[in-house]
């Protein structure tokens, strides 16, 4: 179990020639192929000794349905844990994203199926907005368009009915 907590210190840098955004990561697999890649060829000798026995950890913890992660965060700032899901060599780990751990660069939760669409979103400017509305017609959810003000941009989004969401953008603190 110790091996759990070691991984979980480290926060991987991911660069954005890699990914750039944890909104390109969550149903591009290519994308999710490339982060592993780069946190298997980028981690020093302590990091992979740490990995190499969390993913010991997790071939037995999955009889206690225990994740082992690496938290990763990309040069937007949103985040995601990568879950250890076995070995694939002494040297390699393989890595998959942990289902709904992608979060916005303000700690909103970023909603990767189209049940999460609902509750309070936050954003830190229009540009991830925009992300996020690109990933909103992906299910089919309409984003809205929030007023620019100098504040968060956040949105509310709820179920209107059976497989239907809608997304209302806004701003704090707009008159």
């Amino acid at each position: 179990m110790a091996a759990k907590s070691e991984v979980s210190r480290y926060e991987v840098e991911i660069p954005k020639n890699i990914s750039p955004s944890a909104y390109d990561m969550i149903q591009d697999t290519s994308s999710q192929r490339m982060v592993s890649n780069y946190v298997n060829n980028n981690a020093g000798v302590i990091k992979k000794v740490n990995y190499f026995a969390a993913a010991l950890v997790d071939v037995f913890g999955k009889v206690v349905n225990v994740d082992v992660v690496v938290p990763i965060v990309f040069s937007d700032d949103t985040k995601a844990n990568l879950k250890i899901s076995g070995i694939r060599s002494i040297n390699e780990i393989n890595f998959e994203y942990q289902t709904g751990s992608a979060e916005t660069s303000r700690g909103s939760k970023i909603p990767d199926r189209l049940s999460d669409f609902q509750g309070r979103i936050k954003f830190g400017d229009l540009v991830e907005y925009g992300k996020f509305g690109t990933l909103a017609l992906t299910y089919g959810v309409s984003s809205g368009t929030p007023k620019v003000c100098q504040a968060d941009v956040i949105v509310n989004c709820r179920r209107i009915s059976s497989g239907h969401y809608e997304c209302t953008g806004q701003t704090l603190l707009c008159p």
